[in-house]
């Protein structure tokens, strides 16, 4: 079966989404951490870079899932997505957020995750494996 077939459009425009965002993202902060983190961030380079690779590695491999049509690799990147999604939130919260980011309305950074990350998140993994599960 080809990707066409078996992974909805949506679905298909969603992981182009999060493969522009974390490998674009990631390049960005890699190549200048305050892009996303402020001007202290150069201080703590090295974690950052970790951070960085690790969106441009989860980016590629969701390049290749949703490219070999694979819907289980798909919903697991997913999967991780929405854990990591989540628990951003939470550090925003808890943390101390970068300026760019404090400066926002909670409530509006909280519907932003919501409306943009948990739900699709959560729908493209039920979608994912419910074709998984045809198969």
């Amino acid at each position: 079966m080809t990707m066409a077939r078996t992974i909805p459009l949506w679905i298909v425009i969603y992981t182009i989404f999060h493969i522009v965002l974390e490998v674009g993202l990631g390049t960005a902060v890699w190549i200048d951490p305050s892009i996303q983190f402020g001007d202290g961030a150069a201080v703590a380079s090295f974690p950052v870079g970790l951070y960085a690779v690790r969106s441009i590695a989860v980016g590629i491999v969701m390049a290749a899932a949703l490219f070999a049509g694979e819907t289980k690799i798909l919903a697991s990147l997913f999967l991780v997505r929405l854990i990591t999604d989540i628990l951003d939130l939470v550090l925003v919260f808890t943390g101390s957020p970068p300026a760019a980011m404090a400066a926002v309305s909670p409530l509006l950074l909280t519907a932003i995750y919501v409306a943009l990350f948990y739900v699709l998140e959560i729908l493209a993994i039920r979608r994912l494996w419910g074709i998984a599960n045809e198969r």
